[in-house]
């Protein structure tokens, strides 16, 4: 048996509660009926505005199908005859269970809330944080003030320190000269020795 594929029905963006009279839940859907065939069969009973069949979409059974539909007559009173018709009806072994979808727990919305116990936490751990960014900044405001304490000090001391106008080749060569010269050696006179004996005598 050939199956045709299923054509894409126009999607409504948010169900108006008029919509939703109009609105059936599908369960216990045996998982060798496909789509088709149950589009099939609820087509029977009038026009359809809407028609969702869910898959699993993660999990070990991705890709099967999640055993309830969801479907929208264009009338309440097509749906009101769908309802009865099909509500316990044999179908592949197992009897199907057509509910209004307004009162059908196929989608229960779980609301989020807040562990107080972890949101005080949370604002603990920002608190010491907060805490310990401000000592570092403390700690490097200090550091940096000492720094140019010290830089202060050592331009005042380099500051009384004479410095000298001469280069430093000069007073290297200054330096070598006076160390290379000799001693000058008085020359001898006879004459003056010959004057220191005759007064001596």
């Amino acid at each position: 048996m050939s199956i045709e594929p299923s054509i894409p029905l126009p999607l409504e963006p948010s169900p108006s509660p008029e919509a939703d009279e109009k609105r059936l839940w599908i369960g216990n859907i045996d998982s060798r009926l496909t789509e088709y065939n149950l589009l099939k069969i609820v087509q029977k009973f009038g026009e359809i505005k809407k028609f969702d069949f869910l898959f699993h979409k993660s999990g070990p059974l991705k890709g099967q199908p999640r055993g309830y539909s969801f479907v929208t007559y264009e009338t309440r009173k097509q749906a009101e005859a769908a309802l009865e018709a099909l509500n316990g009806k044999l179908a592949l072994g197992k009897e199907l269970v057509v509910k209004w979808a307004h009162k059908a727990p196929s989608e229960p919305s779980v609301s989020k809330k807040i562990d107080p116990c972890i949101s005080e936490k949370k604002l603990e751990e920002a608190k010491q944080t907060k805490d310990a960014i401000q000592q570092i900044m403390a700690i490097e405001a200090k550091l940096k003030a000492m720094n140019e304490h010290r830089e202060r000090e050592l331009e005042m001391c380099m500051a009384s320190v004479p410095v000298s106008t001469e280069s430093p080749l000069l007073i290297n060569k200054r330096n070598t000269l006076l160390s290379q010269q000799k001693p000058r050696s008085i020359p001898y006179n006879r004459s003056d020795k010959k004057r220191s004996d005759v007064r001596k005598r």
